[in-house]
């Protein structure tokens, strides 16, 4: 749950797989907001607690970007 986020001293590391279709933004909003990661077959997302609003990155022809605060998935080729 997002909402005990606050509650974590540690980091989250999320370990996902079968993200051919996109990322559920919740697990990227949870890393981000506890200083964590998440990782993929195809590539370890560290930075997350780095971005800022209107930052983005992508990974498997999608993209996601900070927008009020949290990641909304805005592309995919």
């Amino acid at each position: 749950d997002l909402e005990f986020a606050d509650k974590l001293a540690l980091p989250i590391k999320i370990i996902l797989c079968g993200t051919h279709w996109g990322i559920n933004t919740a697990y990227l909003d949870l890393a981000k907001k506890t200083g964590g990661s998440v990782h993929t077959i195809e590539k370890d997302i560290v930075d997350l607690a780095k971005l800022h609003e209107g930052e983005s990155f992508e990974l498997n022809h999608i993209t996601y970007k900070i927008l009020k605060g949290k990641f909304v998935k805005i592309a995919s080729l």
